[in-house]
Order: structure tokens, then C-alpha cells, then sequence
């Protein structure tokens, strides 16, 4: 007699959520800076397992975290002198994110509306300030693009990732970051000019000036 019907064979339960890819938001990248001392700037992250052990390492120093059943999980860094060219490594597990060329200096958060996405390449005096900006490598900067969500977010895309801009090849040196160091490049990618037919570069205007 034959048998009969065999139930499917289930999957395993996972014991814990596979690892995601990025270990930090996108917004923790190379070229970006953190608040100088006296205060103490804080890195951290969603998505490491539960329990997982997250080390940062910066100039011979080492602090770590347990995250917690969220995956969520914060080290509060030393307060650290105002300073250029730092490097910084995450890791968890076999995860591990290199932070380079990273500041620590003063933040500035600028938000509004439509006078912050006036970009420094539409101003009048748009060819001085773009030369001039060779003259402060020490300024990164940082554009959110705009989105609306429902629920609070957890990051945001850096503006020159968005889909509109990788496609125009739009983004000159700092394709690869979500910061930009202050210099010409970064304001005008090479070969184009002020009538190339963008609506916005990074900075805002409101925010550089």
C-alpha cells in the first residue's frame, strides 16, 4: 500500500535574523564629520543582531556596544579636539565598515523649505563662490534628499544617490560618498558649467554662505 500525501518539509527557524548588509546608516561615510568637544559625538547603528558585540576603533582607542533586540545600538565617542583626516572602523561580527577622511568639528543642521534647495551653482555670484570654495577643505557637506514618510525613518539618501542623479552622471568626485569635501569639484563637476541643465547641486546656498 502506498503512502499516503507527505507534508512539505518546513524551514528551519532562524534563531536569530540574518545579518543585513550595511552595518550603518548611510549617512555615517567617508568625508563626514562629527561634533568637536566638548560634547561627545555618538555613533550608531539599527541593524546588528541581537546581543552582537559592535566595536569602533579611532586612533588607538577602542569603545563597544551590545546591541540591543532591536538591532539598534550607540557608542558615545570621547570628546575629541577639532581635527581633519581621522579614520574610523565598525565592526560586528564579520562585518566591518572603514570610515575615511572623517573631521570633527562644529554641526550645522540647515532645514526648510524652498530657500534651502536654492544651490549654490543658481546664485549670482555663482563662479566666485565655486573658485572660493578651494579656500575651506575643511567644510563637508551633506544633502538629504526629500522624502516623506509615515513612520519615523531610521536614515535617509544622501541627495547625489538618488536614481535622477546617477543616471546624469551628475555627481563628479564623491559618487562613492554621501559627503563632499568643499572644492570646486563638488559644487561643478568637471567639464560642465552654470547653464547645464540641473535643478539642484549641493549645497544649499542658504547653508554654505
Amino acid at each position: 500500500m502506498s503512502p499516503g500525501p507527505q507534508p512539505l518539509p518546513q524551514p528551519a527557524l532562524a534563531s536569530a535574523r540574518a545579518p543585513p548588509t550595511e552595518l550603518l546608516p548611510s549617512f555615517f561615510d567617508d568625508n563626514m564629520v562629527l561634533q568637536r568637544g566638548p560634547q561627545s559625538a555618538v555613533i550608531f547603528g539599527f541593524s546588528a543582531q541581537p546581543g552582537e558585540k559592535v566595536t569602533v576603533a579611532m586612533k588607538g582607542e577602542v569603545w563597544t556596544s551590545i546591541a540591543a533586540a532591536s538591532g539598534s545600538w550607540s557608542v558615545v565617542l570621547d570628546p575629541q579636539l577639532a581635527t581633519v583626516g581621522v579614520t574610523i572602523t565598525v565592526s560586528a561580527g564579520t562585518r566591518l565598515k572603514m570610515l575615511s577622511n572623517v573631521a570633527f568639528g562644529d554641526v550645522f543642521l540647515c532645514s526648510g523649505q524652498s530657500n534651502m534647495a536654492f544651490s549654490v551653482n543658481l546664485a549670482f555670484n555663482a563662479t566666485a563662490e565655486i573658485s572660493d570654495s578651494a579656500s575651506y577643505p575643511d567644510i563637508r557637506m551633506f544633502t538629504a534628499a526629500t522624502a516623506g514618510v509615515k513612520t519615523p525613518a531610521k536614515d535617509v539618501i544622501a541627495f547625489q544617490r538618488t536614481r535622477w542623479l546617477r543616471k546624469s552622471a551628475a555627481i563628479g568626485p564623491y559618487a562613492n560618498s554621501s559627503w563632499a569635501v568643499s572644492a570646486p569639484g563638488a559644487f561643478m563637476p568637471a567639464g560642465r558649467n552654470l547653464t547645464w541643465p540641473i535643478p539642484f547641486t549641493w549645497p544649499s546656498a542658504v547653508c554654505f554662505f
